[in-house]
């Protein structure tokens, strides 16, 4: 049976490619028990999906840049996930996700605090449950759907004499 304080145990979890990610992963490990997956740590199993919801309690969803119009579609894939996203990078996450459903490395004067809070709302069922809980009220939608929606959108609004036969077509480019 599945528990929240089974799950709490694993603590994070981040899928990394080689970059300057992985230093502040690193440092946060130093105070959180972190599992790093992908060319900068352990392969990731077949069962990934399985594992994300049942074994960790956050996902390190940090930013491979830090710009200023640019937030990681990561945090909106695992959004909907029975974990809580970590975020790091410099968009103004606030202004588009809703209070206390993520966790902003941000809102930490250091990695230690940040590693802290972590460890403490791990080991907070109820509080922990909350953040799944507000997370739960709002729904994510795939990224495909968001795309062919915003594409057919664009096709209408642009060239409303074109119609493509299929959807095949609209994909393919014809």
């Amino acid at each position: 049976m599945f528990t929240i304080a089974k799950k709490c145990a694993n603590s994070a979890i981040t899928i990394l490619p080689p970059c300057v990610r992985e230093r502040f992963v690193q440092l946060l490990s130093r105070h959180v028990k972190v599992d790093i997956y992908g060319k900068c740590g352990l392969q990731p199993p077949q069962d990934l999906d399985a594992i994300l919801d049942n074994d960790y309690a956050f996902y390190l969803g940090f930013e491979n840049s830090f710009c200023q119009d640019y937030m990681t579609e990561k945090l909106f894939q695992y959004y909907k996930r029975d974990l809580i996203t970590v975020v790091r990078g410099s968009m103004g996450y606030a202004k588009y996700l809703p209070q206390e459903t993520f966790v902003n490395a941000a809102d930490f004067r250091s990695v230690k605090e940040l590693g802290e809070f972590l460890n403490r709302l791990s080991n907070n069922e109820d509080e922990y449950i909350e953040y799944l809980r507000r997370k739960d009220s709002y729904e994510v939608y795939e990224r495909e759907y968001v795309f062919r929606d915003a594409m057919c959108k664009f096709c209408n609004n642009n060239t409303p004499t074109l119609t493509a036969k299929s959807l095949g077509d609209t994909d393919s480019g014809n």
